[in-house]
C-alpha cells in the first residue's frame, strides 16, 4: 500500500515551492502597498483640486481645468488638463 504524501516530508520539489510561494506572497503585499499608496495620492490630489480657490476669472475666458473621460477601442482613457 502507498504512503500518503504528508506536509512533513519535505524533498527538493517542496522546498522549491515553499520558496516560490514565498516570492509570490511577497509580491502580493508589494502590489497591494503601491496600489493603496496610489490610491490615497489620487484621494489628495482630488481633494487639494476640489478644495482649491477658484482664481479670478475674465468675463468670457475659457475654463482653466478640465476633466475629460473617452471611451477608446481597446480600452478607455482618462485625461485631465489644465492652464498655468
Amino acid at each position: 500500500m502507498r504512503r500518503a504524501r504528508t506536509a512533513t516530508r519535505a524533498g527538493p520539489r517542496a522546498i522549491g515551492r515553499v520558496e516560490l510561494d514565498q516570492a509570490a506572497k511577497t509580491s502580493a503585499t508589494i502590489s497591494t502597498v503601491g496600489f493603496a499608496v496610489g490610491g490615497g495620492v489620487l484621494a489628495a490630489g482630488a481633494l487639494l483640486w476640489l478644495i482649491a480657490p477658484s482664481p479670478a476669472k475674465a468675463q468670457g475666458a475659457p475654463a482653466a481645468g478640465f476633466v475629460k473621460v473617452e471611451p477608446r477601442v481597446g480600452g478607455a482613457s482618462l485625461a485631465i488638463g489644465g492652464a498655468f
